[in-house]
């Protein structure tokens, strides 16, 4: 007995369900695919699962009905059928009129001998080679058409071309919405796999979150998968990350904003913040000013340019120590406990460095200042 949800699918399903009339071959079950993923909502569950079991099924169905091709074998030793055989006997000799001399039979072709390894190599050589041959050199057009013969090699110039345009701060997006375009890219497995890589480029490559990034790139980031207006279903599809509300705030303060030059673009910094640094390298000086004796002007000149080395010195060394302490603690699976921890002791201030590039380096800087007034006051305690 059917149950409901395939009672009310048809017997025409799943091709109803794609758009199309009847079966088709599989390029053409993917091209209804593309299209109809693009009708739907998708962030409706039901229409979605629906249309993807619509989808797998009629891909299942044509790759069933697909005409087998020959082994390589076969073609290498010529024996690969090219045309289809006959299924009628030919028609018998008929005898020739009286009087007449029947013609002599048709001399029988010799037997050519399969062709050898070195042949077949010539012949490839010698046969023209079509444009964009090169892996590297593919255009993106022709994706789809280099899927159905070799998809392996469609798939790694797929995520080379991928890879190579969101290497840099300044992405190619002429490239991105090309490989976007193409059928490869309406696969749900590949559309998972692209949304993890632009999350991985942008979580490294973001310095000021607070600032945004380039305009461009997040109208193609939220074009392509609706970080801003599907904010839930973005968390659910990434999975538990450490700064993913980082990124998310990054591309909600991005994508409202006109195009204009980074320069424009870049946020007025806040006073406040250099004041306290100026003001803790203060506190840093006269703590280094114990046991030190200032007997004229050009002492205390040597003395402030001696400490402004010592202190980039050792604030390059505590970023490195920072650096190693967030890598054991994301090896040790520690990272967000720790996080926790602090946000919980401390949510204000967790808040605001989050947020903040200039909180963030200002608290480097007072802890660079703390490890160097400690040096400074056990080494005049140790004099």
């Amino acid at each position: 007995m059917e149950t409901p949800a395939v009672a009310r699918r048809g017997r025409h399903w799943p091709w109803s369900a794609l758009g199309l009339e009847g079966p088709v071959d599989l390029r053409s079950v993917k091209r209804a695919y593309a299209a109809r993923l693009k009708e739907i909502d998708r962030s409706d569950p039901d229409a979605f699962g629906a249309l993807r079991d619509a989808f797998d099924r009629a891909k299942q169905m044509a790759e069933t009905n697909a005409p087998a091709r020959p082994a390589m074998r076969e073609i290498a030793a010529g024996n690969a059928a090219t045309a289809p055989l006959p299924t009628e006997a030919p028609p018998a000799p008929q005898a020739p009129p009286p009087g007449k001399a029947a013609p002599p039979d048709p001399p029988e072709p010799e037997p050519s001998a399969a062709p050898t390894a070195a042949t077949l190599r010539k012949q490839r050589a010698a046969a023209p080679k079509p444009a964009g041959a090169s892996p590297w050199m593919i255009p993106i057009e022709s994706l789809d058409a280099l899927l159905q013969s070799d998809p392996a090699q469609a798939n790694a110039v797929f995520w080379s071309r991928f890879d190579r345009a969101i290497a840099k701060p300044l992405w190619d997006l002429d490239d991105l919405e090309a490989l976007a375009r193409t059928e490869m890219a309406s696969d749900l497995s590949r559309r998972r796999a692209m949304e993890a890589k632009i999350y991985q480029a942008l979580s490294t490559q973001i310095t000021a979150p607070e600032r945004g990034y380039p305009t461009p790139m997040a109208r193609f980031v939220e074009a392509q998968f609706a970080w801003s207006e599907d904010g839930v279903g973005a968390s659910k599809r990434l999975g538990f990350r450490s700064n993913l509300q980082l990124i998310m705030y990054a591309h909600a303060l991005s994508r409202p904003m006109p195009e204009r030059s980074l320069k424009e673009r870049l946020m007025p910094l806040d006073p406040k913040w250099g004041y306290l640094k100026v003001g803790t390298f203060l506190l840093l000086w006269l703590v280094s000013l114990r046991g030190q004796a200032i007997q004229s002007p050009y002492d205390v000149l040597v003395q402030v340019l001696a400490l402004m080395l010592f202190f980039a010195i050792t604030m390059w060394l505590m970023r490195g120590l920072a650096a190693l302490a967030r890598g054991l603690l994301r090896v040790t699976r520690l990272a967000g406990l720790a996080q926790r921890l602090f946000a919980a002791a401390m949510p204000e201030t967790e808040a605001r460095l989050q947020r903040s590039a200039e909180a963030r380096s200002y608290a480097m800087f007072l802890a660079t200042a703390i490890a160097l007034g400690a040096m400074f006051v056990a080494g005049t305690l140790a004099g």
